[in-house]
């Protein structure tokens, strides 16, 4: 199985996995949060959301604010989601390693090609 293939089965299954167990968790993390300003910034002293408040604002119109909130379960997201939920589970613990060392090396191969096409322009 070539590393795209893998790392999108692995860390589908992780985000698979914290979904059935923690996502009410995750999303009740933002009960409190009475704004849309609110969860973003919420979202953005995590280090998940990268983005700035203008331009969310720009585009919230079409956002559905709980659809935002389950957008960040992603595979990177999810070591910083687990720390601030507290949340301690082995399972996730022994799989993450290995999906995010394959997803800095596709962040970096993407960065590479790209980084390669625009010095080609120049």
């Amino acid at each position: 199985m070539n590393e795209g293939k893998k790392l999108l089965n692995t860390a589908a299954k992780i985000v698979s996995y914290f979904n059935e167990n923690y996502i009410e968790q995750w999303l009740a993390h933002f009960n409190d949060k009475k704004s849309k300003k609110a969860i973003w910034e919420t979202v953005s002293k995590m280090e998940i959301e990268k983005c700035s408040l203008s331009t969310f604002y720009s585009h919230q119109h079409f956002l559905i604010i709980e659809k935002y909130i389950r957008d960040f379960v992603q595979v990177q997201n999810i070591p910083k989601i687990m720390k601030v939920l507290n949340i301690k589970d082995q399972n996730i613990e022994e799989a993450l390693p290995e999906a995010l060392m394959i997803y800095e090396a596709r962040k970096r191969a993407e960065f590479n090609e790209a980084y390669s096409h625009w010095r080609m322009k120049t």
